[in-house]
């Protein structure tokens, strides 16, 4: 089996270290903006590259937004087998402007006939009504490489909505050996796959099937590593693993009302370190004897990251971040706002979205070779009794309450911004007027969806703070379970629950095999 972890982040800032000497290209840029996880990279280091669209207005959107960089070539083609004209099928981008359909249509213009969503039954009404054919010039890889001089790639990135093999099968390894190479996976055939995986084998490269993508690096390369303790040798017998972390983000410094003692924290994590369940423990190294106190490292594994991680190496996305923070009109959206966690600590926002991350980080890693994988705050026995871990052994009843993904959610039916993130954006995000927010406190999964979730969370989190749009983590995560209501289910609280997660547990206590507990699924998707 050639498939491996690969530390994306680690080996695109390693790229970055001579960066004016490193060439990228990029197949399927759409706008240069949404849906692209390496723009952060790209901003970051500006490396010299090639991008290539064939949408003509998302074309123009990409050669806007890269204005600022120096050494970049633009070509307004798609890439097949042959040299022409081809033709493709899109949602106008008028439509999706306007907000008809959800903002996703933008980034699925494919080769006819379609192979992603566009040629999916889900999407067909929406096809049926808007959809129209363009036709666009094409050009085989190695007439664009050639066209554009291009002698060296450092970095290949193709998203073509299943267009991605006839492209990389082209691809010649003996003249461009990329140090990192990221291809959209899901929307090929199970051949083209094999096929995709065999070509990468044969180059001598390692490969990481992650999310919808396929990321792969040469072996000769060093892989990168957490620094973490020894992992444990031998098969747990628990189906579930908790992931969980603690840092002190100097919260006494927030604003009026938002004040919390980091002893407060600690004084609840050490409630949830009681449990006999296996964890993940992402802490800072100053508070490690912490969990030594109470743990033993049979089933304990703790990654050590520091609060500065959450400002360059573990979140790309702490500039935007930032300048959202201190903008006035984000702060002027509400009273509360302004002397919120979120406004008043820098680095308060990195870290809870960063939870996400933290917990497919831990599903990757699997150091008890669990099923199931649960992010639990840190401090949650602040509000929900510790006995609910220790005594009832919820965690162990959870692989009952799953299916794929679960998120907890909560009536919020008024206001005119959520979070901090205006309402009226939500609403264009989740194609309707969101009625609950999905907590941040307890959410996960089954491994197999993790990845899936984490790609779909950080597309839209990248894309959201782009816009200058910002809530917390929950703002995003609302946002996903309306956008796959398929695939994301509910455990709905009540009114008078207050957003309390405390009623889940009561819940998960009294569920079985025979009686699981009941979620729902979200009522609007992406049409």
């Amino acid at each position: 089996m050639n498939q491996t972890h690969i530390n994306t982040d680690k080996i695109l800032r390693e790229i970055g270290k001579d960066a004016s000497e490193k060439f990228m290209l990029q197949i399927g840029a759409m706008d240069g903006v949404s849906f692209d996880e390496i723009r952060g990279y790209t901003d970051l280091f500006k490396w010299p590259g090639l991008y290539v669209e064939p949408n003509p207005e998302m074309y123009q959107r990409m050669v806007d937004s890269y204005s600022n960089h120096d050494n970049v070539k633009f070509e307004m083609s798609a890439i097949s087998d042959y040299n022409g004209e081809i033709t493709m099928l899109r949602i106008p981008p008028e439509v999706v402007d306007s907000g008809k359909v959800h903002p996703c249509f933008n980034g699925m213009t494919s080769v006819w006939p379609p192979r992603n969503g566009l040629g999916s039954e889900g999407d067909k009404p929406t096809v049926d009504k808007y959809g129209e054919k363009i036709s666009v010039p094409c050009i085989t890889l190695k007439n664009l490489l050639e066209k554009h001089n291009v002698s060296q790639i450092d970095i290949l990135a193709i998203d073509a909505e299943g267009h991605d093999w006839t492209i990389f099968s082209q691809f010649d390894f003996n003249l461009y050996r990329p140090s990192y190479i990221k291809i959209e996976y899901i929307n090929l055939s199970e051949n083209e796959q094999e096929e995709l995986k065999k070509k990468l084998t044969d180059a001598d490269y390692v490969y990481h099937i992650y999310g919808q993508d396929i990321n792969a690096v040469p072996k000769e390369i060093d892989q990168p590593t957490v620094k973490v303790e020894v992992k444990p040798t031998s098969k747990n017998v628990h189906e579930t693993t908790i992931v969980t972390g603690i840092f002190d983000l100097s919260r006494e410094n927030a604003g009026d009302g938002f004040k919390r003692s980091f002893d407060h924290y600690i004084k609840n994590f050490k409630k949830l370190l009681k449990t006999n369940c296996p964890m993940v423990i992402f802490i800072e190294e100053k508070y490690e004897h912490l969990v030594w106190e109470s743990r033993d490292r049979s089933n304990t594994f703790l990654i050590k990251r520091e609060c500065s991680s959450f400002k360059d190496s573990t979140f790309p996305f702490f500039q935007q971040v930032s300048e959202i923070r201190s903008n006035e009109d984000w702060l002027s959206q509400a009273g509360w706002l302004r002397n919120s966690t979120q406004a008043t600590l820098e680095l308060y926002n990195p870290m809870v979205m960063s939870k996400m991350f933290m917990l497919n980080d831990a599903s990757i890693f699997n150091p008890f070779d669990t099923d199931f994988f649960v992010w639990v705050d840190g401090g949650i026995t602040n509000t929900v009794h510790e006995g609910y871990f220790t005594h009832d052994k919820v965690i162990e009843k959870i692989s009952n309450a799953i299916d794929k993904f679960l998120f907890i959610s909560y009536p919020y039916k008024d206001g005119g911004e959520i979070h901090g993130f205006k309402r009226s954006e939500m609403t264009r995000y989740c194609s309707t007027d969101p009625q609950y927010v999905c907590r941040g406190g307890v959410f996960g999964g089954h491994k197999d969806h993790i990845n899936k979730a984490n790609s779909l969370y950080y597309s839209i989190l990248q894309q959201t703070l782009s816009e200058g749009l910002m809530g917390t983590e929950e703002s995003i995560f609302t946002i996903m379970s309306y956008l796959q209501p398929e695939f994301y289910h509910r455990f709905e609280l009540k009114d008078e629950d207050a957003g309390l997660v405390a009623p889940f547990f009561e819940h998960l206590k009294n569920s079985n095999k025979e009686k699981p507990l009941v979620t729902k699924k979200s009522s609007s998707k992406c049409a």
